[in-house]
This record gives C-alpha cells, structure tokens and sequence, in this order.
C-alpha cells in the first residue's frame, strides 16, 4: 500500500516554466501532509530557443528559490533514435512522447510513489497523451491535473503566487484500467509499442478476464459454479453433467439457463442451442484454469 506522503510530481513543459512551479505550488498547498520526493519535467528538444530558455529558467528557480529548493529536479527530454524530437507531427514522434511520459509515470509506481500529473504545460497533443498514459497506469491515490488562473497573473510570469487563490487546480478524471494497471506497471519492460492494435487488443482480453472473473464469483451461486466447471473442463450432455454432480438434468438444464441469461445481462451476448456451450468454453476457460491454480 502506498504511504499518503509519498509521491511524484510530473509536469509536461512548453515555453512557460511557471505551469511547472505554479501546479507544485498548488499540489503541495492541496496536500500539506503529503510529500513531494522528486520533480520531473518533460519536454520536447532545447534546440528550440524558448524551450532551452524555460528549462534554464527552471534549473536557477530550483536552485535558488527557498521553497523550491526541497523538490530534487529532472527533465526528460523525448527522444526519437536517441535524438530530441522539435515537434510531435510524425507516428515516431508521437510515439516516443507517449512512451516517456508512460516510462515516467511508470517509474514513479514502481517505486510505490503517488503520482500528481500536471498537464497543463507544453502542446495539447503532450496533454493527451499524458492523459492516455495515465488511463493506463493511474490507480487510487494517483491525480491528473490542469491549472487554471487569473490571465493578468500569468502575464506577470510569476513562479510562484502571493497568494494561494490566484491559482487552481482542476482535477481531471481519470476512468484507470485498474484491472490491468498492476500487470503493465509490474512489466520488466515497456511494450514494443504502446500505439500497436496487439497492445491495446491484449489490455483489452486481460479486462475481459477480470470482467469475467468477478462475474462467476459475484453473479454465479456456488452451485451454478461447478456446473459452468463441468462444462469447461469435461463437457458433455446435461444427463452426464448430472451423473458426475449427482444432481437431476433437469437441475442442471436450469441451472445452465441460469448462466446464460446472467451472462446475457452482464455482456449482452445472445445465442441459441450448441453455440452456447461453445461461448462457456472459450470464455471461461482461461478463468477456469487460473482459478484451479490458485
């Protein structure tokens, strides 16, 4: 479990630094108990005049400032072929932009960090990605944010305000496949692709699973368990069914109606005659088996 003062405070950076400090400013003013270990900032290529400028910027304020000066810094440069990128126009680019900010958020949860994700800095296309990112990683005690303010303040460029109500944080909701968050997190690597359709096509099969495990364990009656058991790993008629549970085909003929019409309700599939017994097998055998092994 998580300790509440622990965490890590994620930002994506265009060409205004004060996004940066502005959203730990908030952050911390929000979670007074809740600390703050380490800051990392993303960005695209210091080739970019502003770029460099913001990064500088941020360099002296979290070396000088007193209450800056507590947050250890690092950025993160995304990278296509070792090189940065300028831009996020082509499939490499938005690639690469994805799987930094998925590595960083990645990496904070490997360490058994919270995670504050401040959005608000840098292309809007680096804001959606860190917002898919977060989809994917994001669980209970993790937050998205955006940081809104008064325009006449920003103009001013202040890092930090005067006063806690000049800024704000809007929380962004985050729907987390919590399901499948511990098993990319806890991946000794990355995916080769985090945009490939087999990707999103195998977190999508591990979803079904956990989808189809809390069915037989919360909609299913114990007895209508061992007779879905039967049926995945023996087959056969109702009668033989009955003979090995001891039960009447009749019993067991209702009980199998049952399950397809809770199934019917809970994933909306409908079919008739041998089909169905084709769908209790090719559904819950992989659910069947893992939960034989437990």
């Amino acid at each position: 479990m998580k300790s509440k003062d622990d965490a890590v405070y994620i930002a994506t950076l265009g060409f205004a630094p004060q996004v940066v400090t502005l959203g730990l400013f908030a952050v911390q003013n929000r979670f007074p108990d809740q600390k703050i270990e380490k800051v990392v900032v993303i960005h695209t290529s210091l080739s970019i005049p502003k770029n460099a400028e913001a990064v500088e910027t941020l360099r002296n304020a979290f070396h000088q400032n007193e209450f800056l000066s507590d947050y250890p810094l690092e950025f993160k440069e995304i990278l296509v072929d070792g090189k940065p990128i300028v831009d996020i126009k082509t499939t490499a680019e938005v690639e690469a932009t994805l799987r930094t900010i998925f590595e960083t958020i990645r990496d904070a949860k490997l360490q058994n960090k919270s995670v504050h994700l401040n959005v608000s800095g840098g292309r809007k296309t680096m804001s959606i990605f860190a917002v898919v990112a977060a989809q994917l990683l994001f669980d209970e005690g993790d937050h998205a944010w955006h940081l809104v303010s008064d325009l006449d303040f920003m103009n001013t460029k202040a890092l930090l305000p005067e006063k806690p109500d000049q800024i704000q944080l809007v929380p962004i909701p985050i729907i987390p496949w919590s399901d499948v968050a511990p098993v990319l997190t806890g991946l000794a690597s990355p995916p080769p692709s985090l945009l490939s359709e087999e990707f999103y096509r195998k977190l999508y099969e591990r979803r079904r699973q956990r989808a189809l495990e809390i069915f037989v364990m919360n909609e299913l009656t114990r007895n209508e368990r061992k007779v879905l058991w039967e049926v995945v790993l023996h087959g056969g008629s109702n009668r033989e069914i009955a003979k090995r549970l001891k039960k009447s085909p009749r019993t067991v003929e209702h009980q199998l109606q049952s399950i397809y019409r809770k199934f019917k309700r809970s994933f909306g599939v409908s079919l008739q005659g041998k089909l169905r017994r084709e769908l209790l097998v090719r559904e819950f055998s992989p659910i069947v088996a893992k939960m034989r092994a437990r």
